[in-house]
């Protein structure tokens, strides 16, 4: 099963998700790159929160095991295919989780490009330095992300608007206090005690008119997958401490053994 706050995994698409599903109703999405990291579950939630068809793709078989297996949705398919093999214009809303590789090779946004109907969109994201989930959840560190700039101009070759937000993470805690006749409390946030943000992700939301998202979003999200991934870090690096101090321990037993038998020659 994939961490569930793995860079570009569950955590990190279904926040970017949340924060775009006014732009998901009724449409036909293409999902690029998400399958085996979410293990499926972006899929569904873009079907359940209001995609007319969702279409997750990758390159081979073995990456949809997991995705196929973890549930199942009329309007949600898996496939093995490339996006060079997608009919052109039959999305409404491309969705790729990693946008490093668009900067890298800009060929492929215009690959991509062609496969949108008119008034269509493509979101995707890179890795924007601040600190994010998957570091407190004992993540490997992030590959270096291509810069900014070169990111938002690839874009724009293809698309007449680029509009990016910024993605941050936060940790709190909610403290809530029900009332007679309430059915659900009132939401208050204040952000005074998080300090200035780090952003940890801009998202990308490009097409030819603007996308009509604004303000601030705050998704929250399960706190038990970083206390599982942040104590399986913090084993690993005891294990390795242990292990080092058991191979050092028997080299300088090894040693002090060499010395005893030259010694006694």
């Amino acid at each position: 099963m994939a961490p569930f706050h793995a860079r570009n995994g569950a955590g990190d698409l279904l926040a970017r998700y949340s924060f775009i599903e006014p732009l998901l109703a009724g449409r036909r999405v293409l999902e690029i790159g998400a399958a085996a990291a979410s293990d499926g579950a972006t899929a569904l939630f873009l079907a359940e929160r209001g995609a007319a068809a969702v279409l997750s793709i990758a390159p081979s078989e073995p990456e949809l095991a997991a995705a196929r297996e973890a549930g199942h949705h009329p309007f949600v398919q898996f496939r093995a295919a490339e996006p060079e093999a997608l009919r052109a214009g039959t999305f409404d809303l491309l969705l790729v989780a990693d946008g490093s590789a668009l900067a890298r090779e800009p060929a492929r946004v215009a690959t991509l490009r062609r496969l949108l109907a008119p008034g269509g969109r493509l979101v995707t994201a890179i890795a924007a330095g601040g600190t994010a989930l998957a570091d407190l959840g004992g993540e490997p560190a992030a590959p270096e992300a291509p810069p900014y700039e070169a990111f938002v101009a690839t874009l724009a070759d293809e698309f007449a608007l680029v509009e990016v937000a910024t993605q941050s993470a936060t940790v709190g805690y909610v403290l809530a206090l029900a009332s007679a006749g309430e059915d659900e409390p009132d939401i208050a946030m204040d952000g005074t005690l998080a300090g200035t943000p780090e952003t940890a992700a801009y998202v990308a939301i490009c097409g030819d008119e603007p996308c009509g998202l604004g303000g601030l979003s705050v998704v929250a999200l399960p706190v038990r997958p970083l206390a599982d991934g942040a104590r399986g870090a913090a084993g690993s690096a005891r294990a390795a401490a242990e292990a080092l101090a058991t191979a050092e321990a028997q080299r300088a037993l090894a040693a002090g053994e060499a010395e005893q038998a030259a010694a006694a020659r």
